[in-house]
């Protein structure tokens, strides 16, 4: 009885003190949080997957991501905070911005969308050896909004693409349908917004799973 006495302390206080963190991880949660970035946080979290600051890294990811959305003033910004936030702290405010952002954007005349090759870097799923270079608008049907785009994308690799532009705020550009000879890989875009930023046009990604630009 004596002996069980005794070691019944001993036990609860083991198995209350819960599992140690390492040096390594202290010091690598440290750096992470002191660079006040989110690609911090992601290494940090990709580096030690079952990390012991899983609260403390949700609670700054998702300051970092709502203080992202605020200075870029996008809807992707907003939208990829709502995704890895749903039921987040600043969630009323996120999505009161994006319905003020999306009835603010115009959409840029027939004129301006076809007068010059979009360029940029696209990185995107099925085809992670290419990338798109560029995408010019060569026919756009006032009627229904439905064009045809010339699409240059990497090893010289050439295609069109149909879609439609939606002819109501907040003007999302859809891509519909590859055509043309080059069927060997699948051209999968996420729909997009124009924005006239600075004076500057840029084509730009609204689904939180796939950022691309083109300008």
């Amino acid at each position: 009885m004596y002996y069980r006495i005794l070691w019944l302390p001993l036990a609860l206080l083991l198995f209350s003190c819960g599992p140690t963190v390492s040096p390594e991880e202290e010091a690598a949660w440290q750096t992470a949080e002191k660079a006040n970035s989110l690609a911090a946080l992601d290494s940090f979290a990709s580096q030690y997957p079952e990390h012991s600051f899983q609260d403390e890294l949700a609670n700054k990811k998702e300051r970092l991501l709502f203080a992202q959305a605020q200075m870029e003033n996008r809807v992707y910004f907003y939208k990829k905070y709502l995704a890895e936030f749903p039921e987040g702290k600043r969630k009323a405010e996120a999505q009161e911005a994006l319905a003020n952002i999306q009835k603010s954007i115009k959409l840029p005349s027939k004129e301006i969308l076809t007068a010059k090759p979009f360029v940029g870097k696209v990185e995107y799923e099925h085809a992670a050896d290419k990338e798109i270079l560029s995408m010019k608008f060569v026919e756009i049907k006032e009627t229904d909004g439905s064009f045809l785009a010339d699409v240059h994308l990497s090893n010289d690799i050439r295609c069109q693409v149909t879609g439609r532009i939606e002819q109501q705020a907040p003007y999302t550009i859809m891509f519909l349908e590859q055509v043309g000879e080059q069927q060997d890989f699948v051209l999968d875009l996420s729909p997009a917004l124009p924005y006239l930023k600075n004076g500057e046009l840029i084509i730009e990604s609204v689904d939180p799973k796939q950022y691309w630009r083109l300008k």
